[in-house]
């Protein structure tokens, strides 16, 4: 059930199995050509907030946005919200940490000046993290609120909040894009995620596949994380036990070639065969790591002539890929 809006969850919602869905279609599309794969949205993770708000009332169909309905046994008692600022949509929130400041801020302003007020001025986003300034109607001065814990110095060096990195990890584990995402938070009239801002951290996060030149059939999907969301949210506490999703801990540099030694080495037990040829260019030192860190690393040749080969998969794969997102559109 939704906290703020009393919408309560049937069976249809399944995003607390995000991973486990996630997996299943990764099952799915390993050993299928990648032409042929389609992405269904009966395949995803549903939140609660594809619930349809809304309260049936005699035979009249009443949708339920921003507004509150008292139901007593023999009237109804219909009241409309006022807006008080200039905000609009909603916007994912750290509860614990917005309520304390929210309270902290105005109490000691009022140290200060005794009967000033904050009150809303403006808003910065960065993703889906928002600051707000906030001034007070007496003497001006500012205050800033935002709506995750600021990081420490030695987290910003990884340069992403909880909840962007969280948002872009949910999209890939459950076989999502940035164009599902864009929609989702369209949908509940949420502030986009920046596509500049997803595709760095979705190059940290890592993702990688094998797929046969011949036939363009997927043979090894894999990804890596380096970010877990119930780390995340529990800094300050002991977790050795329970489920955990970050998998990586080496340098991002370094994920395209973990991903492909991973896949070579499965290929034996996945499909019975070893892959004799790498196609690299000249600058690749992922084939030097092939050679030591592949059981049978010794039997692989590199095909450096590649570069226009390529290239021509990557536009092909590219031009699918675009094919199906906008099936979703």
């Amino acid at each position: 059930m939704s906290i703020a809006t009393g919408v309560v969850g049937d069976k249809s919602i399944s995003c607390y199995h995000a991973v486990s869905i996630g997996k299943e279609a990764i099952a799915r599309v390993v050993g299928k050509y990648f032409g042929n794969i389609k992405l269904s949205r009966k395949e995803r993770a549903l939140p609660l907030a594809s619930m349809i708000r809304s309260i049936k009332i005699s035979d009249m169909l009443m949708l339920i946005i921003n507004h509150t309905f008292r139901v007593s046994q023999h009237n109804l008692t219909y009241e409309k919200e006022e807006d008080q600022c200039k905000i609009e949509g909603y916007r994912f929130v750290e509860m614990n940490y917005f309520l304390k400041k929210a309270l902290s801020l105005q109490s000691l302003h009022n140290i200060k000046c005794t009967s000033g007020k904050l009150e809303y001025s403006s808003e910065k986003r960065s993703g889906l993290v928002s600051v707000y300034t906030l001034k007070c109607n007496i003497c001006d001065r500012e205050e800033h609120l935002a709506t995750e814990k600021p990081q420490t110095s030695e987290e910003k060096s990884n340069n992403h909040s909880t909840i962007n990195t969280a948002a872009v990890w949910c999209t890939l584990s459950t076989g999502s894009s940035y164009t599902h995402l864009t929609e989702s938070l369209s949908v509940m009239n949420v502030p986009p995620l920046g596509g500049t801002v997803f595709f760095k951290i979705q190059r940290e996060l890592g993702d990688a596949v094998i797929i046969r030149k011949r036939t363009g059939k997927i043979l090894f999907l894999g990804i890596r994380n380096k970010y877990c969301s119930i780390c995340a949210r529990n800094k300050h506490k002991s977790l050795s036990n329970g489920t955990h999703f970050k998998n990586y801990d080496g340098p991002s540099s370094s994920v395209e070639a973990d991903i492909v030694i991973e896949g070579f080495n499965s290929s034996i037990a996945m499909h019975g065969v070893r892959y004799k040829k790498f196609g690299a260019d000249r600058d690749s030192t992922v084939y030097s790591r092939i050679k030591q860190q592949v059981s049978y690393g010794h039997e692989i040749q590199v095909v450096l002539k590649f570069n226009v080969e390529l290239n021509s998969s990557v536009n092909v794969l590219i031009a699918k890929k675009s094919a199906s997102d906008s099936s979703f559109t």
